[in-house]
C-alpha cells in the first residue's frame, strides 16, 4: 500500500512539473516520464536588505492600510514595496497577499497586532535567524511602550502629507498599548480617548499606527545594516511572564 502511494505521488509530481519548479525535489524527480536531462534548479532569490527611508515607509503604511490591505499586509507591503521601488525584483513582484490573514489580529481575532505581524514577517524575509529574532523582539518591546500614533504621523495628517487621497486630517490623540495584542492596543486607545471601536477615528488611528510600526521596523533594519543597532527596550511585563511560564524547564508538571 505504501509503495503504491509513493508511486502515485511520484507520478503526480512529474505530471505537475514539480521536477522543474521545486529546488529540493528537482534532482530525484527530474527523470520522471521521459528520461531526459534534469533541468537546472532555480536560482535562489536575492532577498538581501538595503536601507530605505523610514518616513516613506510610514506614509506608505498609512496608504496601504487605507487602500484595503489592513494592518498586517499593509505594513508588509509598505516595507517590501519600498524595497521593490529601490531594488526591483524579487521585491517588486513579491506575493504580499500572503499576509492578509493577519488583518485585525489574525482574521479579526484581535490577537497579535497585524502591524507587528506584517513588519516582523518583512524583517524575517531579509534577515538571518538571529537578526530576525533580535529585531522582532525589539520591535514588540518598543510597541508595548510607545505612545501611538506617533508625533510624525500626527504632523503628516494635519499637514496633508500622507499619500492617501482622503482621510481624517485631524491630530488624533495617542495611547500606550502595554502589550502586543490588537485587543489591548485598540481597547486602551478607545477607553483612554473616548472613542468607539468601530468609529472612523479608530480606523484612522490604526492606519497611522500601521505606518508607524513599519517605519520603526525599517529603522531597526537600517541600524543593523550599519552595525549600529542597540537593543534599548525591556520586555513588556506580560511577555516576560509568558516567557517564564513557557520556557522549557526540568519539571514536566510545571514547565520550570
Amino acid at each position: 500500500m505504501h509503495g503504491q502511494n509513493r508511486r502515485n505521488l511520484l507520478k503526480n509530481a512529474c505530471s505537475l512539473g514539480f521536477a522543474a519548479g521545486v529546488g529540493a525535489l528537482a534532482s530525484p524527480l527530474a527523470g520522471c516520464g521521459g528520461g531526459g536531462a534534469a533541468e537546472a534548479a532555480p536560482e535562489p532569490l536575492d532577498l538581501s536588505y538595503v536601507p530605505v527611508d523610514p518616513e516613506a515607509v510610514r506614509k506608505r503604511g498609512h496608504f496601504e492600510y487605507n487602500s484595503g490591505y489592513h494592518c498586517c499586509e499593509g505594513a508588509f507591503r509598505a516595507i517590501i514595496g519600498e524595497l521593490g521601488d529601490q531594488e526591483g525584483e524579487p521585491f517588486s513582484s513579491f506575493p504580499t497577499n500572503m499576509m492578509y490573514f493577519g488583518a485585525g489580529g489574525v482574521s479579526g481575532f484581535a490577537t497579535l497586532c497585524g502591524a507587528l505581524n506584517g513588519s516582523c514577517a518583512a524583517i524575517s524575509l531579509v534577515s538571518d535567524h538571529a537578526t530576525a529574532m533580535a529585531l522582532s523582539s525589539e520591535l514588540l518591546s518598543w510597541y508595548a511602550q510607545a505612545d501611538l500614533p506617533s508625533p510624525e504621523s500626527k504632523q503628516y495628517a494635519v499637514n496633508h502629507e500622507f499619500y492617501t487621497p482622503e482621510y481624517l486630517d485631524i491630530e488624533l490623540p495617542g495611547s500606550v498599548a502595554g502589550g502586543n495584542l490588537c485587543h489591548q492596543s485598540v481597547t486602551n486607545w478607545c477607553t483612554t480617548n473616548g472613542y468607539a471601536s468601530k468609529c472612523a477615528e479608530r480606523a484612522e488611528r490604526c492606519g497611522r499606527l500601521c505606518g508607524d510600526v513599519a517605519a520603526k521596523a525599517v529603522e531597526f533594519l537600517n541600524a543593523h545594516h550599519t552595525d549600529s543597532f542597540v537593543s534599548t527596550h525591556s520586555l513588556p511585563a506580560d511577555a516576560a511572564g509568558c516567557r517564564a511560564c513557557h520556557s522549557m524547564g526540568d519539571d514536566a508538571a510545571t514547565g520550570h
